[in-house]
């Protein structure tokens, strides 16, 4: 058996005293468990250590200074044994190292007790976590050249990193009423950057979208005579939006936009051009953000 405790005697003790306390310590440990110092300077490979000292003042007091591995080790127990002047010197150390014994064997219990540490599974790092979300709100602006304003509607869903990055894709209809009524719709996909942290007060965010749309018109003369053609138009959008956070998860948001689509129509009644829709247009918009 490998040495367990080593016991530290006064190197003026009488031989058998020492093999008292190290033959009832053994009894308890097993053989070969405690083995014994006679010099403190002596390394020795060994789980505890304690130190057995008197009291010239007390001859009949032992003191034991229970350690960690060795006579510099933290101490992680003290005990002091009293007899009588009739106890015999070899029965009182077979009792200090029955003591001895009973302190490792506490210790033993002790690291046994002791809940392993939890383990919990590693956590991703910021950068890697995603979230997503979806936007819906009312937009407005120019329709044509000239002329009333369109009013529409918009939503918006989109998903974005911890580290700003934001894909989107966005459904739009507005429409135009007057003497020539116009109608929109569009489909844009789009990435963008987003500020601020997730659960801020005050976010913002830009995206940059390939832009899908089809363009309605009609008209109906005096007469009663109805009218109407589409046209396909391709191009980009920039947008910025800002966001003011209501609720947990519940954002309030505002936005403005401009887009560049192609071609450029000019709508004709009676072979006369009435209006013309630009190549590039703003809008703004504003509605609700919910964040999942």
């Amino acid at each position: 058996m490998l040495p367990v405790v080593a016991i530290d005697v006064p190197s003026e003790l009488a031989p058998a005293a020492a093999e008292s306390a190290v033959g009832s310590c053994e009894n308890a440990i097993g053989s070969g468990g405690c083995p014994l110092v006679r010099d403190p300077t002596d390394r020795i490979n060994v789980a505890w250590y304690a130190t057995v000292r008197s009291d010239p003042e007390l001859p009949f007091q032992l003191r034991i200074d229970f350690r960690s591995h060795s006579a510099a080790g933290p101490t992680v127990a003290e005990r002091t044994l009293i007899f009588s002047e009739t106890d015999p010197l070899e029965s009182r150390w077979a009792s200090v190292g029955l003591i001895i014994a009973g302190l490792v064997a506490a210790q033993d219990a002790a690291a046994r007790a002791s809940p392993a540490p939890e383990r919990r599974p590693p956590q991703a790092q910021a950068r890697h976590q995603w979230w997503w979300g979806v936007d819906a709100g009312a937009l407005t602006g120019p329709g044509a050249d000239h002329g009333a304003y369109r009013v529409g509607a918009l939503a918006r869903a989109w998903t974005t990193a911890a580290s700003g990055f934001i894909g989107a894709a966005t459904l739009r209809y507005a429409e135009r009423s007057d003497v020539v009524a116009l109608t929109w719709w569009s489909l844009s996909t789009g990435v963008g950057v987003r500020l601020g942290p997730r659960r801020g007060a005050f976010g913002a965010d830009l995206v940059g979208d390939l832009v899908v749309e089809r363009m309605f018109v009609s008209t109906t003369d005096q007469l009663r005579h109805h009218d109407t053609g589409s046209q396909n138009r391709i191009g980009a959008r920039i947008g910025a939006n800002a966001s003011l956070q209501l609720f947990e998860g519940l954002r309030l948001l505002g936005g403005v936009d401009a887009s560049a689509l192609t071609p450029a129509v000019d709508i004709a009644v009676k072979s006369s051009v009435v209006a013309t829709e630009p190549t590039v247009r703003f809008a703004l918009s504003s509605g609700l953000r919910l964040e999942f």
